[in-house]
């Protein structure tokens, strides 16, 4: 059962860190991103799956789960854009 939660929380927290990742990266690099990132994907669909279960979480959720997977992504990105020395145009 746990597995399962676990499984499904990776996926919605991958769907919520794409929404910033497909604007910036490939399917492959952002695929490779979030396999890095793993725990940050889970620890975000966790999250959005908790609040889902609570009576207006199908409000909440969405959008905060969507926005803190933003942050932390970008977070996590820029740091690796100066490192290649990619452009100013991420953010």
């Amino acid at each position: 059962m746990i597995l399962i939660f676990l499984i499904q929380a990776y996926y919605a927290g991958f769907g919520n860190l794409d929404y910033t990742l497909e604007g910036h990266y490939s399917v492959r690099e952002s695929n490779r991103f979030v396999k890095e990132h793993r725990w940050l994907a889970i620890g975000n669909g966790t999250m959005f799956l908790l609040l889902l279960g609570t009576g207006v979480g199908f409000l909440v959720a969405p959008p905060l789960a969507a926005v803190a997977g933003a942050i932390e992504t970008v977070k996590r990105v820029e740091p690796l854009a100066l490192e290649v020395g990619a452009n100013d145009d991420f953010v």
